[in-house]
């Protein structure tokens, strides 16, 4: 956040006192130049070192940051961990370049006593709150107000209604509704127009339908009871017609072969089938105002 800009002389004690306060963290950055005497210290190749040690005892460091190699300049950021306790903080910089290491003399940072603010409870307006939370309760009211808008008009567009209830939707949708009573709905297209009706539940199946074409029966009668002579007679009957064919027993009695066919026309089935699929019975209403 701030910074202060110092030079340390690494052959002079630096007797000028640096104050912080206690509990602040990476606030507060010490911008500091190396020299020996009036010559900066040339950082190429080096590690730089922050040492601090605590009023309790504790020593701390961290890593220096080289902003300037070639003129000995360096940052370094207050920690909350060195800003922990209040006192007077030993501390002193330490430079590693080629295998040399080089001290700097210890300078004092003073770490002033501060209220530990971390356990505070905020402070607020009870008015502030109530009006704060009256706004709350309007922006919610205004809301379901708009829902509730967004809603009636979703039941103002619907057109149909399906329930296994046998409540009418006008009870609590209003408008006009109208029952639907044993009947299938159909999607419209191109077969089915909307708005058109049809369809049976039960169906009687013309002859055309059932399948059933112009047919012959033919009997096979020989009983050699009719008492004809032997020949061939074909008569003509109302349902169609017949033949028969008789000869003489070996005994000298008549015996007659007789073969009725008739043919008849194609009818009508006698009673109506169910065209019913499988179902469920449901209360369906359709808006009509």
């Amino acid at each position: 956040m701030i910074n202060k800009s110092l030079t340390l002389d690494f052959w002079e004690k630096h007797i000028r006192q640096i104050e912080v306060n206690q509990h602040e963290k990476d606030g507060r950055t010490f911008a500091i130049q190396c020299t020996t005497g009036s010559l900066p210290i040339n950082l190429s190749g080096a590690a730089v070192t922050f040492y601090a040690q605590k009023p309790d005892g504790e020593v701390l460091y961290n890593a220096c940051t080289i902003t300037d190699a070639a003129t000995g300049r360096i940052t370094y950021t207050m920690t909350e961990q060195t800003c922990a306790v209040a006192g007077t903080l030993k501390c002193w910089i330490e430079i590693i370049k080629a295998g040399a290491t080089l001290r700097s003399f210890e300078f004092a940072v003073l770490v002033r006593a501060a209220l530990d603010e971390s356990e505070a409870i905020e402070s607020t307006s009870e008015f502030t709150a109530l009006e704060t939370a009256l706004a709350d309760v309007g922006n919610v009211k205004a809301s379901i107000t708009t829902l509730g808008n967004q809603l009636n008009e979703f039941f103002n567009n619907m057109k149909i209604w399906i329930s296994p209830s046998p409540v009418s939707p006008a009870i609590f949708l209003g408008g006009v509704w109208t029952r639907i009573k044993d009947r299938f709905l159909l999607a419209a297209g191109d077969t089915y127009a909307a708005g058109s009706t049809g369809g049976a539940a039960t169906v009687t199946l013309t002859a055309n339908q059932s399948g059933v074409a112009p047919h012959k029966h033919k009997v096979t009668d020989e009983s050699g009871t009719k008492g004809l002579a032997a020949g061939i007679d074909n008569v003509g009957g109302t349902d169609g017609d017949h033949w028969c064919f008789w000869d003489k027993n070996v005994d000298g009695t008549n015996r007659a072969a007789v073969f009725y066919a008739w043919t008849n026309s194609a009818q009508n089935a006698l009673e109506p089938h169910n065209n019913m699929p499988p179902y469920e019975a449901v209360y369906i209403w359709k808006r009509t105002a």
